[in-house]
């Protein structure tokens, strides 16, 4: 559902407001849900899922639901659906948050440690608040890492919004690097400042990058720049795109859009700007 089924204020939805949301949806009001896979037959995993139920029980207030728990239509189903390998259309469902919607994903590693975890979660709860954005969290840990996932949605028909939305993830690289993390992955646009990030030893591993591309692509013809390697004819010429860089790198550039009416209540129709695809469209 949009924003506007939920909030009526202007900029990012308040705590009370979350929280009286939250409390008519079946979670109910709780700051964090976590969705745990095992996989297996149904006697090699009835063992782990009683010492995980048995370990979450010890959080005060903590419940603990099966897919037959909840109704059909509830999102845990398709999570269901996620982790057993078969993609699903639902986890785009946030695209509805705004009119327009577009997003940029930004992904730090850390170590399976609660004090990593809750640095990288202060920078990036600041850094939303300093630009005006809702946060849309994710933890992800697995065996060795973990890593946070934090997905802006921004109306890419407002100019303005695309401005906050760049400055916010340039925030983030640089505050967590300051910390010592990087990301694993991120969009074009930020993909020199997060690859600098890795500057040990005088930026070693960007160099030993750079040496394989010069060695593998001569010409530099294959993808040149690609996550912040660029090839020797186009090293230092000025193509990089750093944190500090002033040039409207989007100019002469705009979303193609297109007029549809969406009711956000049902006395009301609303015409926003929005992609041929909308799914609440009236």
């Amino acid at each position: 559902m949009p924003k506007g089924h939920w909030f009526q204020g202007h900029g990012p939805m308040d705590r009370e407001s979350i929280c009286r949301c939250a409390a008519i949806l079946p979670w109910g009001d709780v700051s964090w849900v976590f969705y745990g896979t095992q996989y297996g037959g149904r006697a090699s995993i009835e063992a782990p899922l009683s010492i995980i139920k048995s370990e979450f029980s010890r959080v005060e207030g903590s419940k603990m639901y099966y897919p037959c728990d909840v109704p059909q239509d509830h999102y845990l189903h398709s999570r269901v659906q996620v982790c057993s390998g078969v993609p699903v259309l639902r986890e785009l469902d946030w695209l509805n948050w705004v009119p327009n919607a577009a997003h940029l994903f930004f992904y730090p590693i850390t170590p399976t440690r609660g004090k990593d975890a809750r640095i990288v979660h202060d920078i990036i709860v600041r850094a939303h608040e300093k630009w005006g954005f809702d946060l849309f969290p994710t933890l992800c840990v697995a065996g060795r890492e973990m890593h946070y996932i934090t997905n802006i949605v921004y109306d890419r028909g407002d100019v303005e919004a695309k401005k906050r939305a760049v400055a916010l993830m340039r925030d983030f690289i640089h505050e967590t690097a300051k910390e010592g993390y990087g990301e694993y992955r991120t969009h074009l646009l930020f993909a020199d400042q997060a690859a600098e990030t890795y500057s040990w030893n005088n930026g070693a591993l960007g160099r030993f990058n750079e040496t394989i591309k010069d060695a593998l692509d001569p010409n530099g013809i294959f993808a040149p720049g690609r996550k912040g390697i660029w090839p020797k004819r186009f090293r230092g010429k000025g193509l990089e795109i750093r944190r500090d860089d002033t040039r409207d790198i989007m100019e002469g550039v705009s979303p193609k859009l297109q007029k549809c009416l969406r009711v956000d209540e049902p006395e009301t129709r609303i015409e926003y700007a929005c992609e041929v695809w909308c799914p609440d469209i009236a």
